[in-house]
């Protein structure tokens, strides 16, 4: 009986001490999020942009700090019309000081060189491609997405204003096959890529899921094997422009293909490769300039992460990290996310609600009316010292940017041309 009694008595002590344990924890998050909170809140500035540049308290300060940085990474939740306005108003900023030289963008490398030579031969050239390829080239087939490209080309005098860092997009076939055909040496050639493009149509039609997309999206490379893209190297022999055409396409439908079936390695296979684009666009910028190339990179903010992103992998950022230094300069790295009551563009033609993630919450509410920038400097001094704790996927967002704009109420990105336009 006396044993029974001491762990009856044990087990109730043990779960008193295991329920005060658990509020205590549930206080010290408490404490730790209107901590956090009171940091940010003071740490914050209003931002706004016009059509000199950037705005505010907040623009004033991210422009002094993108000065000051060799390359500045910009991460995004895409398609709004706000997110790349703001950005457009930080690169002019970036080049009436002198302090910009390239734009690095989510795309692949061939179809941003195709890209660049449109929009510098004007505005009607470049719509004409987006309105024979309307979903060829994500992201700037929308109106102030061009705009920001615009602003970058026109305002920089390097030979190549534009990086592409990305795979092939998925609906980039039609304009890569007819590439191509424009390339082709031979009729043997013309035949190979006409059979390409049928047999793709086929896959594609045979395909219950590819069924459900509008008429108007074309074939995705990912219908395709790899290896079907080298059986066209051999027509193209000694042809620069089609060689990293097919070696584009084959590396993009390995990555597309593999990230349904083993998506760890499609996401390491895609950001070694966005790694790579950065690093070999530097490399030259440096051999055929007088001075270290000072760089913007924008990408989707996952890929921006400094440290392991949400996906497992050590992506762009962390190499622009260590190319500033290289150069013996410093990298800055900026999430510019929408915040509350915010739509985006949704692919192909829909509109969605905006979000920026869970870790986005602890901002929004900071941000209702009017965008903010916060400096996280005072955040990551805390975060070091142990006096904030937020949860694990929090911390890691925060470690990961050296600041966050927030702009509410964004709108959905419009399209140049709308369907049957």
């Amino acid at each position: 009986m006396k044993i029974t009694h001491f762990l009856i008595v044990t087990v109730l002590c043990l779960g008193m001490f295991n329920l005060t344990t658990v509020q205590a924890q549930d206080t010290a998050k408490a404490d730790t999020s209107v901590s956090l909170k009171k940091v940010l809140r003071v740490n914050r500035y209003p931002i706004g942009y016009d059509t000199e540049g950037l705005t505010g308290k907040g623009g004033q300060w991210l422009r002094r700090q993108a000065k000051e940085a060799t390359i500045v990474t910009l991460g995004e939740t895409h398609l709004s019309q706000e997110i790349p306005a703001l950005m457009t108003a930080l690169i002019k900023d970036l080049q009436q000081a002198d302090e910009f030289d390239h734009l690095a963008i989510e795309v692949s490398p061939w179809t941003t060189e195709l890209m660049t030579k449109q929009l510098q031969q004007g505005n009607g050239a470049y719509n004409e491609l987006i309105k024979q390829h309307p979903f060829a080239v994500p992201f700037y087939n929308f109106q102030t997405e061009r705009k920001l490209l615009q602003q970058a080309v026109k305002g920089s005098d390097a030979e190549q204003p534009l990086w592409g860092l990305d795979q092939i997009f998925a609906f980039s076939l039609d304009l890569a096959l007819d590439r191509l055909k424009a390339l082709a040496p031979s009729k043997q050639a013309q035949r190979a890529i006409h059979k390409i493009r049928k047999a793709g149509r086929s896959k594609s039609a045979d395909h219950l899921q590819l069924q459900k997309l509008a008429e108007a999206v074309p074939t995705p490379i990912s219908v395709y094997q790899p290896v079907t893209f080298d059986t066209l190297r051999s027509h193209f022999e000694g042809n620069r422009e089609a060689q990293q055409i097919l070696a584009e396409l084959s590396k993009s439908v390995e990555i597309y293909r593999l990230n349904d079936t083993n998506n760890y390695v499609s996401n390491q296979i895609r950001a070694r490769y966005m790694r790579d684009n950065l690093r070999n666009s530097l490399q030259y910028a440096q051999r055929t300039a007088d001075e270290n190339p000072q760089v913007v990179v924008k990408v989707g903010a996952r890929h921006a992460y400094r440290g392991m992103t949400p996906n497992n992998t050590l992506d762009v950022d962390n190499l622009s990290v260590a190319l500033a230094r290289a150069m013996d300069g410093e990298a800055l790295n900026v999430a510019v996310l929408c915040g509350a009551n915010s739509k985006m563009s949704a692919f192909p033609t829909r509109e969605a609600q905006c979000t920026a993630g869970n870790f986005g919450k602890t901002f929004k509410s900071l941000a209702k009316k009017r965008s903010v920038v916060f400096d996280l400097s005072k955040v990551h001094l805390m975060l070091h010292e142990g006096a904030l704790h937020p949860d694990r996927d929090l911390e890691k967002f925060l470690w990961a940017f050296d600041a966050v704009v927030i702009i509410p109420n964004t709108t959905p990105a419009e399209p140049i041309f709308t369907s049957g336009k």
